[in-house]
């Protein structure tokens, strides 16, 4: 059921992707096919320990209180694991939509990219998929408001579910007031390809980080210093510099078109663009260790939204002139996808989520 089902969402949203308004019965049938998928899943990889976790109430020290707290909640209701994960997933979901909410994005083609992107990598790493949706309100909020105490609050939601969102706490800070601080962040990424050719010389290893993290009490987190990640990293920034080529790309569009796109949007593809550049920190640490891989996704579903944004102004104009530049962003959509493919949707996963539901029951 869960094959035909997602066999639907596809199609239903391939079919009105070219419209130019959002059908909201489609999108309406689209989510609850999403939530049915992900909310009824009963099993994948992570799911067994996370159950023992929610049955027992006895969480690792490793869990973040937010994630501790929202399970306690839902166990004292009385509900099971299964109704937890309805619960759970049915607050994430609400969370992305909000993050697209007066952006004007094509809602069929959001629907559609992350469906074959990140939908089933999020079933399986809940907690961070829950931090990845408040970072997505985080990122849409800022660019509506400019406020960074509003960022700051979102994030710090994102951090109660996911520590590895401290680090974006201190995006939109580090460049405060300084008026070329895209250019600060181009010499920055520079440098950091810089720093990365050292670490390679150096075997894909950074002498003395483990160590420090010893020192400062941090045994658990050292062990992410201690391997290699051979030349599997290069799988890693392939993810990465799609997600840069895409956005460089909008970019260019939005500027070309900057009459057709709102304040709004244009300070949503600067602010996603000026974050890629900010989260390059991650690149030498990818080469170590897979884990900080998540930083990358942290920009899946912002960069989804941009690319929804920007199909949305090309079918609503519909410009004679712009089919070539259409043309080429649909290649760097295609493109995208199969980066994500190879790196994120594994596809293990892909074969728990869908073949372990209550709906093939």
């Amino acid at each position: 059921m869960t094959y035909i089902l997602l066999g639907i969402l596809i199609v239903i949203n391939l079919r009105f992707i070219a419209s130019k308004r959002n059908n909201p019965v489609i999108i309406a049938v689209s989510m609850v096919i999403l939530y049915f998928i992900m909310a009824f899943n009963t099993y994948t990889s992570d799911f067994p320990a996370y159950e023992i976790y929610y049955n027992t109430q006895d969480f690792p020290p490793s869990f973040e209180i937010g994630y501790v707290v929202f399970s306690r909640i839902v166990y004292f209701i009385g509900l099971n694991y299964q109704g937890f994960l309805m619960i759970f997933f049915f607050t994430g979901l609400l969370l992305t939509l909000l993050a697209v909410k007066g952006l004007d994005a094509n809602l069929h083609c959001a629907v559609l990219l992350y469906s074959l992107t990140n939908m089933f990598m999020d079933v399986n790493e809940i907690r961070q998929f829950i931090a990845y949706c408040f970072f997505a309100v985080a990122l849409a909020d800022y660019s509506k408001y400019k406020s960074k105490t509003r960022y700051a609050l979102w994030v710090i939601a994102s951090v109660l579910f996911h520590r590895s969102a401290l680090l974006l706490l201190l995006f939109p800070y580090l460049v405060k007031n300084i008026i070329n601080r895209e250019k600060l962040l181009r010499v920055y990424f520079a440098g950091i390809m810089i720093f990365c050719i050292i670490v390679f010389a150096n075997g894909n290893r950074i002498p003395g980080l483990n160590q420090i993290l010893i020192v400062m009490g941090l045994p658990d987190k050292a062990v992410y210093f201690e391997t290699s990640t051979n030349m599997g990293f290069l799988l890693f920034w392939l993810a990465y510099f799609t997600n840069i080529v895409v956005v460089y790309y909008a970019k260019i569009e939005v500027y070309k078109d900057e009459d057709n796109y709102s304040l709004v949007q244009r300070n949503y593809v600067d602010n996603l663009w000026e974050f890629l550049l900010y989260t390059a920190f991650a690149m030498p640490l990818c080469m170590l260790n897979s884990e900080f891989l998540r930083y990358y996704r942290f920009s899946v579903f912002p960069v989804i939204v941009v690319i929804s944004v920007v199909i949305n102004k090309k079918v609503f104009i519909r410009e004679k002139s712009s089919y070539l530049r259409v043309i080429g962003f649909d290649a760097c959509i295609v493109f995208y996808l199969i980066a994500y493919s190879l790196t994120f949707q594994h596809w293990r996963v892909v074969g728990e989520v869908l073949d372990n539901n209550l709906l093939n029951w």
